[in-house]
């Protein structure tokens, strides 16, 4: 009997139709309608499908070939569409004809392009060349986007660490901001770069490209000497954003950034909170081997500043158990009125006390 019910059973299943497979959807319609409404002749509803297709749940490779074909519809608006939906879907086999649609007749399509291969990412690295054309040449609001994306792309540093360096120069103030986040996103890769970057946030007159000076030695110069000082002397700067900048620059080197403490100390008192934020996080790295760390930290968790009290206590709990000294103050916090504070004090208190401390601190 239990042999017959299993070979029936055995039966049912071999006969029992597969399931089906889940379409992708956009608002409310399935891939199928808008791969149709591609090919409509109203360009409007051309634009709308294009759009549709790279946002479609889940996503689906099937709209990667009828996007790829739709940059080179008639209607610009169409291609800047379809760029954009293959910037959503991250299509590397959609980089060759982005690399062609950069030299498009139509400025946004152009600017649509290049954008979408840096939101790629790495997977776009060989469009490296064709952005570094662009970066060269005379459109500056392309050369913006240019810069942007061999930032995001991790291209062939021999051609583009050049020429973000040279951009570093441009007459655009946004080109040479993007230019020294660009540098600072490819990282120890772009050492080359480092001579301009300490030119830019030593001179540059415009505080965006100071700052973003500022983010790319702390990421690429973690063994240059000149790197520290640099950052150090940007901890003076005029404006806040590159004081913090500089701030999460001497975070990103790391220990050896140890001469920068009593720069940082002192900004803990600094007029703006991101600033004080910043120069918290920095610390946190220091926090086992500089005695007066800690103690500066636990007096921050009293900030007026809600965001700067949540930070502080993540630095603390980030040192450890050298912290233990701040639990009395994070205790107080996990109280605070900001819940966001509580829960990084409750998180720290969790870190600290899980911690053995068998490290020594500094006489």
């Amino acid at each position: 009997m239990g042999g017959l019910l299993l070979t029936s059973l055995c039966v049912a299943l071999a006969a029992a139709p597969e399931p089906e497979k889940k379409e992708s959807y956009y608002d409310d319609r399935p891939l199928s309608v808008w791969l149709t409404r591609l090919k409509d002749k109203d360009a409007a509803l051309r634009r709308e499908a294009a759009h549709a297709l790279g946002r479609l749940e889940p996503p689906t490779a099937a709209a990667v070939p009828p996007l790829i074909g739709a940059l080179k519809d008639e209607d610009k608006s169409v291609r800047v569409a379809a760029a954009s939906a293959l910037a959503w879907q991250r299509a590397s086999k959609a980089v060759p004809e982005l690399v062609d649609a950069i030299k498009d007749k139509d400025a946004d399509v152009r600017w649509s392009a290049a954008h979408a291969l840096g939101t790629i990412g790495p997977g776009a690295a060989k469009a490296a060349p064709a952005l570094v054309d662009a970066l060269k040449g005379d459109e500056v609001r392309l050369c913006r986007i240019a810069a942007f994306s061999l930032g995001q792309i991790q291209p062939d540093t021999r051609t583009a660490v050049p020429a973000l360096g040279d951009a570093l120069k441009h007459a655009d103030d946004e080109v040479r901001a993007m230019a020294a986040e660009a540098l600072g996103w490819i990282g120890p890769d772009a050492k080359d770069g480092l001579p301009r970057l300490r030119d830019a946030l030593a001179k540059d007159e415009y505080a965006r490209v100071r700052a973003g000076a500022a983010f790319a030695l702390g990421r690429i110069g973690r063994d240059s000497d000149a790197v520290v000082p640099a950052l150090i002397e940007a901890l003076k700067d005029g404006k806040a954003e590159v004081r913090d900048s500089a701030a999460r620059g001497l975070f990103d080197v790391g220990p050896a950034a140890r001469p920068a403490v009593p720069a940082l100390l002192g900004l803990l008192k600094d007029e703006n909170s991101g600033v004080r934020s910043g120069a918290a996080v920095a610390l946190a790295v220091h926090g086992r081997e500089e005695k007066e760390v800690v103690p500066a930290l636990i007096d921050l968790l009293k900030d007026a500043d809600a965001d700067v009290r949540r930070i502080t206590a993540l630095a603390l709990g980030r040192i450890g158990a050298a912290a233990k000294g701040a639990l009395p103050g994070l205790s107080d916090a996990a109280k605070d009125e900001d819940v966001n504070v509580r829960a990084a004090a409750a998180a720290a208190i969790k870190q600290i006390e899980a911690e053995p401390d068998k490290i020594p601190r500094a006489p």
